[in-house]
Protein backbone atom coordinates (compact mmCIF):
# COMPACT_ATOMS: atom_id res chain seq x y z
CA UNK A 1 0.00 0.00 0.00
CA UNK A 2 1.29 3.40 -0.91
CA UNK A 3 0.57 6.63 0.95
CA UNK A 4 1.74 9.90 -0.57
CA UNK A 5 1.23 13.35 0.91
CA UNK A 6 0.58 16.01 -1.69
CA UNK A 7 -0.46 19.61 -2.02
CA UNK A 8 -2.96 20.72 -4.64
CA UNK A 9 -1.51 24.25 -4.87
CA UNK A 10 -4.57 25.71 -3.16
CA UNK A 11 -3.14 25.26 0.30
CA UNK A 12 -5.08 22.06 1.00
CA UNK A 13 -2.97 19.03 1.79
CA UNK A 14 -4.12 15.59 0.78
CA UNK A 15 -2.99 12.15 1.67
CA UNK A 16 -3.24 9.95 -1.40
CA UNK A 17 -3.84 6.26 -0.78
CA UNK A 18 -3.25 3.77 -3.58
CA UNK A 19 -6.07 1.21 -3.50
CA UNK A 20 -5.66 0.01 -7.10
CA UNK A 21 -5.02 -3.60 -5.99
CA UNK A 22 -8.60 -3.83 -4.68
CA UNK A 23 -10.31 -2.55 -7.80
CA UNK A 24 -12.18 -4.86 -10.13
CA UNK A 25 -10.11 -6.86 -12.61
CA UNK A 26 -10.71 -6.43 -16.33
CA UNK A 27 -11.39 -9.60 -18.29
CA UNK A 28 -11.43 -9.46 -22.09
CA UNK A 29 -14.06 -11.75 -23.56
CA UNK A 30 -12.87 -13.84 -26.53
CA UNK A 31 -10.01 -11.41 -27.24
CA UNK A 32 -12.52 -8.68 -28.15
CA UNK A 33 -11.40 -5.26 -26.88
CA UNK A 34 -15.00 -4.04 -27.00
CA UNK A 35 -16.09 -6.71 -24.50
CA UNK A 36 -14.34 -5.93 -21.23
CA UNK A 37 -15.95 -7.46 -18.17
CA UNK A 38 -14.99 -5.97 -14.80
CA UNK A 39 -15.21 -8.36 -11.85
CA UNK A 40 -14.04 -8.43 -8.26
CA UNK A 41 -12.27 -11.77 -8.70
CA UNK A 42 -11.36 -12.04 -5.02
CA UNK A 43 -14.94 -11.56 -3.81
CA UNK A 44 -15.59 -14.43 -1.39
CA UNK A 45 -19.27 -13.40 -1.44
CA UNK A 46 -19.61 -15.20 -4.75
CA UNK A 47 -19.99 -18.44 -2.78
CA UNK A 48 -23.18 -17.25 -1.08
CA UNK A 49 -24.53 -15.77 -4.31
CA UNK A 50 -23.90 -19.05 -6.14
CA UNK A 51 -25.66 -20.89 -3.31
CA UNK A 52 -28.61 -18.53 -3.60
CA UNK A 53 -29.00 -18.28 -7.37
CA UNK A 54 -27.83 -21.63 -8.78
CA UNK A 55 -30.90 -23.51 -7.47
CA UNK A 56 -33.05 -20.82 -9.10
CA UNK A 57 -31.21 -21.33 -12.38
CA UNK A 58 -31.75 -25.09 -12.09
CA UNK A 59 -35.46 -24.47 -11.53
CA UNK A 60 -35.65 -22.32 -14.66
CA UNK A 61 -33.79 -25.01 -16.59
CA UNK A 62 -36.37 -27.58 -15.46
CA UNK A 63 -39.15 -25.21 -16.46
CA UNK A 64 -37.62 -24.92 -19.94
CA UNK A 65 -37.10 -28.68 -20.24
CA UNK A 66 -40.76 -29.35 -19.45
CA UNK A 67 -42.10 -26.66 -21.76
CA UNK A 68 -45.10 -28.10 -23.57
CA UNK A 69 -46.10 -27.29 -27.10
CA UNK A 70 -49.37 -28.41 -28.63
CA UNK A 71 -50.00 -29.79 -32.07
CA UNK A 72 -53.22 -29.87 -34.03
CA UNK A 73 -54.78 -33.05 -35.41
CA UNK A 74 -52.54 -32.89 -38.49
CA UNK A 75 -49.40 -32.81 -36.34
CA UNK A 76 -48.72 -29.11 -36.91
CA UNK A 77 -47.67 -26.80 -34.14
CA UNK A 78 -50.56 -24.50 -33.29
CA UNK A 79 -49.98 -20.76 -33.54
CA UNK A 80 -51.23 -20.27 -30.00
CA UNK A 81 -48.84 -22.88 -28.62
CA UNK A 82 -45.95 -21.54 -30.69
CA UNK A 83 -46.38 -17.96 -29.44
CA UNK A 84 -46.98 -19.04 -25.84
CA UNK A 85 -43.81 -21.16 -25.90
CA UNK A 86 -41.86 -18.27 -27.40
CA UNK A 87 -43.02 -15.93 -24.65
CA UNK A 88 -42.13 -18.47 -21.95
CA UNK A 89 -38.67 -18.99 -23.47
CA UNK A 90 -38.11 -15.22 -23.47
CA UNK A 91 -39.19 -14.91 -19.81
CA UNK A 92 -36.94 -17.80 -18.73
CA UNK A 93 -33.96 -16.34 -20.59
CA UNK A 94 -34.46 -12.88 -19.06
CA UNK A 95 -34.66 -14.35 -15.54
CA UNK A 96 -31.54 -16.48 -16.16
CA UNK A 97 -29.62 -13.42 -17.32
CA UNK A 98 -30.73 -11.55 -14.19
CA UNK A 99 -29.51 -14.39 -11.95
CA UNK A 100 -26.15 -14.80 -13.72
CA UNK A 101 -25.54 -11.05 -13.46
CA UNK A 102 -26.44 -11.16 -9.75
CA UNK A 103 -24.01 -14.01 -9.09
CA UNK A 104 -21.10 -11.99 -10.46
CA UNK A 105 -22.42 -8.54 -9.52
CA UNK A 106 -21.77 -7.38 -13.08
CA UNK A 107 -23.20 -7.27 -16.60
CA UNK A 108 -21.97 -10.78 -17.45
CA UNK A 109 -24.90 -11.80 -19.65
CA UNK A 110 -24.63 -8.68 -21.81
CA UNK A 111 -20.95 -9.27 -22.56
CA UNK A 112 -20.70 -13.06 -22.49
CA UNK A 113 -24.03 -13.91 -24.13
CA UNK A 114 -25.12 -10.99 -26.31
CA UNK A 115 -27.12 -13.35 -28.50
CA UNK A 116 -28.87 -16.67 -28.12
CA UNK A 117 -30.45 -17.88 -24.92
CA UNK A 118 -28.86 -18.78 -21.61
CA UNK A 119 -30.09 -22.36 -21.97
CA UNK A 120 -28.63 -22.93 -25.46
CA UNK A 121 -26.59 -26.16 -25.46
CA UNK A 122 -22.82 -25.46 -25.57
CA UNK A 123 -20.34 -28.37 -25.45
CA UNK A 124 -22.67 -30.56 -23.39
CA UNK A 125 -23.70 -27.78 -21.01
CA UNK A 126 -26.22 -24.99 -21.10
CA UNK A 127 -24.82 -21.58 -22.00
CA UNK A 128 -25.37 -20.26 -18.45
CA UNK A 129 -23.44 -23.21 -16.99
CA UNK A 130 -20.57 -22.74 -19.43
CA UNK A 131 -20.27 -19.04 -18.55
CA UNK A 132 -20.52 -19.61 -14.80
CA UNK A 133 -17.88 -22.35 -14.86
CA UNK A 134 -15.46 -20.27 -16.93
CA UNK A 135 -15.80 -17.24 -14.66
CA UNK A 136 -15.84 -19.28 -11.44
CA UNK A 137 -12.47 -20.73 -12.48
CA UNK A 138 -11.05 -17.20 -12.66
CA UNK A 139 -12.35 -16.52 -9.14
CA UNK A 140 -10.95 -19.80 -7.85
CA UNK A 141 -7.51 -19.10 -9.31
CA UNK A 142 -7.40 -15.52 -8.00
CA UNK A 143 -8.61 -16.44 -4.52
CA UNK A 144 -6.14 -19.34 -4.28
CA UNK A 145 -3.27 -17.10 -5.45
CA UNK A 146 -4.16 -14.53 -2.80
CA UNK A 147 -4.43 -17.17 -0.07
CA UNK A 148 -0.91 -18.32 -0.94
CA UNK A 149 0.36 -14.72 -0.79
CA UNK A 150 -1.31 -14.32 2.61
CA UNK A 151 0.39 -17.48 3.89
CA UNK A 152 3.75 -16.09 2.76
CA UNK A 153 3.10 -12.81 4.55
CA UNK A 154 2.09 -14.59 7.75
CA UNK A 155 5.15 -16.83 7.45
CA UNK A 156 7.44 -13.81 7.25
CA UNK A 157 5.91 -12.33 10.39
CA UNK A 158 5.95 -15.56 12.38
CA UNK A 159 9.35 -16.87 11.24
CA UNK A 160 11.14 -15.08 14.06
CA UNK A 161 9.02 -16.95 16.60
CA UNK A 162 9.54 -20.43 15.18
CA UNK A 163 11.91 -22.58 17.13
CA UNK A 164 11.45 -20.68 20.36
CA UNK A 165 10.32 -22.78 23.24
CA UNK A 166 7.42 -21.54 25.22
CA UNK A 167 8.44 -20.56 28.76
CA UNK A 168 6.66 -22.59 31.32
CA UNK A 169 5.24 -20.96 34.41
CA UNK A 170 6.89 -22.18 37.60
Amino acid sequence: MSIVESNNNSGTDFIDIDLTPIRRKKLRINGDNTKILELNTTDIGIVSRLSEFYPKLDELQKQFNTLEVKFDNDGNLTDESFFAAGETVKEIDEKMREYVDAIFDSNVSELCAPDGNMFDPINGSYRFEYIIEALANVYSDEIQKNIEKRKETIGKHTAKYKGRKKKEDN
